[in-house]
């Protein structure tokens, strides 16, 4: 009675290599190092894309503020004075989206920096009206807004 051997020595070679799994684990290493640094960069670029749209539009407001009825060098004096809270606080009018006045927080939102300067109104040019006249008078230069 004859016994089939190589049944049995192709069964015992079916498998992967030491070497092979090695090389297949290298690889699959590799790669997803790759993606984790590309995953944090596109990350880190949403957040500044989202810290320079915040700043953009904080400057934005404090032009408006600035420009909304014609605002006196005193009035913008009186803004630079406050604190980052209280500037805020009149700036946030001019903020509105949709009919709603943001808080500070949800601007930071999505950041990942947790304060907010407006900063001062910075130099630039006003329009006043003195009696038939106008007069153009300029700022004192200020900080641009910031994320800290």
């Amino acid at each position: 009675m004859k016994v089939n051997l190589t049944f049995k020595k192709q069964a015992a070679q079916s498998g992967f290599t030491l070497i092979e799994l090695i090389a297949s684990i290298a690889i699959i290493s590799i790669i997803s190092a790759l993606a984790v640094s590309r995953y944090s960069t596109v990350i880190n670029d949403g957040k500044t894309a989202k810290q320079t749209t915040v700043i953009n539009a904080v400057e934005s407001s404090k032009d408006l503020y600035a420009a909304d009825e014609s605002r006196t060098i005193a009035e913008i004096q009186e803004f630079n004075q406050k604190t980052a809270p209280d500037r805020f606080a009149v700036v946030k009018p001019y903020l509105r989206l949709n009919g709603v006045e943001p808080t500070s927080a949800s601007l930071l939102e999505g950041t990942g920096k947790s304060v907010l300067d407006p900063g001062k109104i910075t130099t630039a040019a006003y329009t006043t009206i003195s009696g038939t006249a106008r007069v153009t008078v300029a700022a004192e230069a200020g900080q641009a807004a910031s994320l800290n």
